[in-house]
């Protein structure tokens, strides 16, 4: 190996043999400190979080400080004017008092002098000024305060009033933000933040109030209303689109909406209704289908030999497409686990269960599965496209008992899809009693009525919640 070795430092001061390569021009410039003039005294200004604009004039008010034995009370005011103090004011502003002031500082900042420096090109010299530091704050200009003052100090305190400064002064984190939340609020509804104040006050608005909801109309410009929150909020959720705008409850969920034009082409009721004019016994595993299929199954064979269409072959096959999606929902099988979604079986079990074409099979998935799996969304779908259908079927007023022993779900489960669609669901009266042949009171108790009429309503959803929801998966 090379025997290499390090060179040895230097014992005596090195100087650094390079040179700054100038054009031999500089020149030595000389300064010189003068005295701050009367009348002619420049400051520096801060103004933290306002915006000044230039048009605005001040005016400069100067006080003397007669007690010469106390610390003036800003620390980094000029030698030469120790003894005054400036202050500096506008009122040309519509709405806001613009004041600077010497500020006095806690920290080091007291210590701190600054200067302004003026070089002369001429004579190569340098004046240096000693300057004020001061610092510019905005205040809302109240509008006729003495009045405010007289009523509010001969107006009695409240109970609530009270009950409110003990809170301010006493109550924990929870409490505070309570009360903060709530005057916030009294500002946006135009009410005054005492509640002492006579009612006479309330809904005038002031100068400070005004200045406020201007500043936040401007910074909430781009943001939605809350109806088109709703209306946004509305289209997420698991249900056929209403017709708003729809003069009667037929029009509110087309059948062909509901199932679709194509799809009511592709279903078949022949062997049904086959079945029926030969009175051959069927097998339907569903209580709600079945019931219905004896009513409706001579009405729509009446009208295939009569050539006439009263609607009740379209019933049987929105009857038909309530079985399909019932036997699609009870074929799924639990993922195990955590996961709380459903999986559809292979293509041939499943078309073994429903016994329809693989077209119906793949506009089922399409329309109520993500590839095969059927989380709670999908099945909240499925449910309420099912009751939608059941109103459809019986004329826009249903006894839920035989749907919701199909779905396997209690009173409050159906009670609140069909309210999803707009309906008003109460228990039956004495003629829905006789309607639907209930002969106890014990059966009655346990029966629900989804009745769907104009105008309608649906359940106000909580927009905060779904906002929050929004963000979060952002």
């Amino acid at each position: 190996m090379t025997d290499l070795k390090r060179k040895r430092k230097s014992q005596g001061s090195e100087h650094n043999s390079k040179r700054l390569a100038t054009d031999g021009s500089l020149s030595i410039a000389r300064f010189s400190v003068n005295p701050v003039q009367e009348g002619a005294e420049p400051v520096v200004v801060s103004a933290p979080g306002i915006v000044i604009p230039a048009s605005i004039p001040f005016k400069a008010y100067k006080k003397s400080i007669k007690r010469q034995n106390v610390v003036p009370r800003v620390g980094n005011r000029p030698s030469g004017a120790t003894k005054s103090e400036l202050l500096l004011h506008s009122s040309a502003h519509a709405s806001i008092d613009y004041t600077a002031r010497e500020e006095e500082f806690k920290n080091t900042d007291g210590l701190l002098k600054h200067y302004v420096g003026v070089y002369d090109p001429d004579t190569g010299g340098v004046d240096v000024v000693e300057i004020r530091k001061m610092v510019m704050r905005g205040a809302v200009r109240a509008e006729n305060p003495e009045s405010d003052v007289e009523v509010a100090d001969e107006a009695p305190r409240s109970f609530q009033v009270r009950r409110q400064e003990l809170g301010e002064a006493f109550g924990n984190r929870k409490t505070k933000k309570a009360i903060a939340s709530k005057q916030e609020n009294a500002i946006i509804r135009g009410e005054t933040g005492d509640s002492s104040t006579p009612s006479k006050g309330r809904g005038r608005p002031d100068l400070a109030r005004t200045v406020l909801l201007e500043s936040l109309e401007a910074a909430t410009a781009g943001t939605a209303t809350r109806e088109e929150m709703q209306a946004e909020l509305d289209k997420t959720k698991p249900r056929p689109n209403p017709n708003q705008a729809a003069k009667t409850v037929e029009g509110v969920y087309p059948l062909d909406e509901v199932v679709g034009g194509e799809t009511m082409q592709v279903l078949s009721v022949h062997d049904w209704l086959d079945a029926a004019a030969t009175q051959r016994p069927m097998t339907i595993g569903s209580q709600f289908v079945s019931r219905r299929l004896l009513r409706l199954a001579p009405r729509a064979i009446s009208e295939r030999r009569s050539g006439e269409d009263a609607g009740a072959v379209a019933r049987l096959k929105a009857l038909r497409y309530i079985l399909l999606l019932l036997n699609v929902v009870g074929a799924a099988k639990s993922k195990g686990g955590k996961n709380t979604a459903k999986a559809l079986p292979e293509r041939d079990e499943l078309r073994r269960v429903t016994g329809v074409s693989d077209f119906l099979l793949e506009t089922v998935k399409r329309s109520f599965t993500d590839r095969g799996s059927l989380t709670k969304w999908h099945i909240d779908k499925l449910i309420t496209y099912v009751a939608a259908l059941t109103l459809i079927i019986d004329d826009y007023e249903v006894d839920t008992y035989d749907i919701q022993e199909d779905l396997r779900l209690d009173d409050k489960q159906i009670t609140k899809y069909y309210r999803e669609l707009g309906c008003k669901v109460t228990v039956p009266t004495k003629a829905q009693r006789d309607k639907y042949h209930m002969t106890s009171n014990a059966e009655a108790a346990q029966r629900r009525i989804a009745r769907l009429s104009l105008p309608l309503q649906f359940p106000q959803s909580k927009i905060g919640a779904f906002v929050a929801g929004k963000r979060k998966r952002r």
